[in-house]
């Protein structure tokens, strides 16, 4: 059954929909993979714009959904897939640079941890106003709702990566993160990228 742009399967579970999404988002990447070459093309700022565009159709429903991730793992690894190549593309990287060193240095949270912090936003929101038919939270109580929702994401983040990581790349990151993840200054170049992840022509 689809409603509202999502898919519920006989058993109420939404692994139909994620099944569906990953055909969708490949074609998109596939897309913005013709736009974004790693030498020349587009700098940083365009292509996370571009890589937005992606986001929003993945995580298009994610509050209502993102408690089903676990359930739908086997055919939520297409998106993963997916977002691997975008950040690959962000920072004009190989395509043999792993995942977790992609998003670090695109400073891209994963698609599960994005929508799961949509989630939790939108059922304090929901919490905030009595439910449905409540009065709506003021537009300041919501930003600090949705700023303290990434923080804790952010960290949720950081700690996955101390625990399970052992590339280089993103160890030396680690002992910046706060200040990596906020830069407003530098861009990552298609041999920068080389030098800082270790794959390239050398």
């Amino acid at each position: 059954m689809r409603y509202l742009g999502l898919t519920l399967d006989s058993h109420w579970s939404f692994r139909a929909h994620f099944e569906g999404l990953g055909p969708r988002v490949e074609g998109a990447a596939a897309v913005m993979a013709r736009l974004l070459p790693n030498l020349g093309g587009p700098r940083e700022e365009v292509r996370r714009l571009y890589v937005g565009v992606v986001r929003s159709m993945i995580l298009y429903g994610s509050p209502i959904w993102a408690g089903e991730l676990t359930a739908g793992r086997r055919s939520w690894a297409k998106v993963e897939g997916v977002q691997r190549r975008l950040a690959v593309r962000i920072v004009r990287g190989y395509r043999t640079i792993s995942a977790r060193a992609a998003l670090v240095l695109a400073r891209v949270m994963p698609f599960d941890l994005q929508a799961k912090m949509e989630a939790r936003v939108y059922w304090k929101i929901r919490e905030g106003c009595g439910g449905s038919g409540g009065d709506p939270l003021p537009e300041q109580e919501i930003r600090a709702l949705r700023l303290q929702a990434r923080q804790d994401t952010l960290a949720e983040w950081r700690r996955g990566l101390e625990e399970s990581s052992s590339h280089r790349t993103v160890g030396a990151i680690l002992t910046n993160w706060d200040g990596w993840l906020g830069r407003g200054w530098g861009r990552l170049s298609f041999r920068l990228t080389q030098v800082l992840t270790g794959n390239g022509c050398f």
